[in-house]
């Protein structure tokens, strides 16, 4: 069976077993660059952790995803690229970040997480102004009309 490993599934200390194929993305390894969590990571990679990129295409339909559930601005380029990678691959997903559940789920990416269960439902967003309080569908830096900030809010 094949899993790719998210930050959280790194972190979380969980053993997996050498049966497994285990993968990750470059930008997975980039977040964890020091201390404990880094002496972690080199194990994993020492017992077969391969590093594989999601070709562009991929990473273009989950981009897209994310952009049609709102997830796009909650997540990472390395959350994009270890959904994309996990796609391609057809591999189980690794992680205990609810957004990356959300876009797993939309995606038909199965999932499971490291430390924590995982999303009951998709969860849809949309972006309301702090300050007038008009609703948009896309993120942006900031509001539109009157320059105040954005806040996610559930549209389901």
């Amino acid at each position: 069976m094949k899993f790719v490993l998210d930050t959280s599934a790194i972190l979380s200390g969980k053993d997996f077993s050498s049966e497994y194929e285990l993968y990750s993305s470059p930008g997975i390894l980039k977040e964890i660059e020091h201390g404990r969590m880094r002496r972690r990571l080199d194990y994993l990679l020492e017992s077969g952790l391969k590093v594989m990129s999601p070709s562009k295409e991929t990473l273009k339909t989950v981009r897209e995803c994310a952009q049609d559930t709102g997830d796009i601005a909650r997540i990472s380029e390395a959350d994009i690229e270890i959904l994309s990678l996990a796609k391609e691959l057809d591999a189980v997903l690794v992680t205990d970040d609810y957004s990356i559940q959300n876009l797993a789920s939309k995606l038909h990416v199965k999932y499971q997480g490291a430390a924590q269960e995982g999303i009951t439902r998709i969860i849809e967003w949309s972006y309301r102004c702090r300050g007038c309080g008009r609703y948009w569908e896309d993120f942006h830096d900031s509001c539109p009309v009157c320059g105040s900030e954005l806040k996610t809010t559930r549209k389901n």
